[in-house]
C-alpha cells in the first residue's frame, strides 16, 4: 500500500484555496466541512484518519475531482483524479447515448401509435356518418 502523504494533502489545499482566492471559512460552507477540519488539513496538523468523505467533501468545495485528494494523498495527483474522471465521463457519455437511443425508439412508437389512433378514429367518424 501506499505511503500517505498528508503535507501533500496539505499544501494542495494551500494552493487551490490561493488560486480560488477562498478562505478556510469560504471553504468550509462549500464543502460542509467544519473549519476546524479544515485547519488541520491545510496545516497538517492533529494527524489522524480522514473519512474518504471529508476528502471528497473539501475537493468538491475546492472545484475538483471528488477523488482529487484521495488521489494527492495515495502519491497520485492531478493526473489520476483527471483519469478517473474521463472514464466517468465516458461512462455518462454512454449511458447517456443508450438512453437518448431508447428514447427515440419509445418517440417513434408514440408517433405510430398516434396514427394508429387518429386512424381508428376516423374511421369511427365514417361509420358514425354512414349510419345517419
Amino acid at each position: 500500500m501506499n505511503e500517505q502523504n498528508w503535507e501533500a494533502v496539505a499544501k494542495a489545499i494551500r494552493e487551490r484555496l490561493d488560486e480560488l482566492g477562498v478562505n478556510q471559512r469560504e471553504l468550509a460552507d462549500r464543502s460542509g466541512v467544519s473549519v476546524a477540519t479544515i485547519r488541520e488539513l491545510t496545516y497538517n496538523y492533529a494527524a489522524r484518519r480522514r473519512s474518504p468523505r471529508t476528502l471528497r467533501s473539501i475537493s468538491a468545495g475546492l472545484d475538483w475531482p471528488p477523488g482529487y485528494l484521495e488521489a494527492v494523498l495515495n502519491g497520485g495527483g492531478i493526473e489520476e483524479s483527471a483519469r478517473t474522471a474521463e472514464a466517468a465521463a465516458t461512462s455518462v457519455v454512454a449511458e447517456s447515448q443508450a438512453l437518448t437511443s431508447q428514447l427515440v425508439l419509445v418517440l417513434q412508437h408514440v408517433k405510430e401509435i398516434r396514427e394508429d389512433v387518429r386512424d381508428i378514429k376516423r374511421t369511427l367518424e365514417r361509420g358514425r356518418l354512414n349510419k345517419r
